[in-house]
């Protein structure tokens, strides 16, 4: 999510500068660049759901399962193929809306322990 003002990162660095808004004021994400990067970093070879082995890795997502993207221990951290990633999105918005289950439903839905 966009911050309006640049704060610090859990880790204690300055918040990444993302993009400007449509009123020329400057958006910041949520956490800083190495933290961002340590997560890219946790991406394994493979889908941690389906098994899929891409031809690229770009094929592949690192997706938070407790949807906390500030988050970023390795615990935390989940290679997902872009249709695990798509469905696990799609159980998590229909979690939200519904808002009786829990992260713990979805990690159990998707076989993820």
């Amino acid at each position: 999510m966009a911050r309006t003002t640049r704060g610090l990162c859990n880790c204690g660095n300055l918040m990444e500068f993302l993009r400007y808004d449509s009123e020329g004021n400057k958006l910041y994400r949520d956490r800083c660049t190495s933290c961002k990067r340590n997560g890219r970093k946790q991406k394994k070879d493979h889908c941690e759901r389906c098994g899929f082995i891409p031809e690229d890795k770009c094929q592949l997502d690192v997706d938070h399962i407790n949807m906390d993207p500030s988050n970023n221990k390795q615990k935390n951290l989940i290679t997902l193929c872009a249709n695990c990633h798509r469905l696990k999105t799609k159980i998590e918005g229909d979690l939200k809306r519904e808002d009786m289950y829990s992260v713990r439903r979805v990690k159990k839905l998707l076989g993820i322990s």
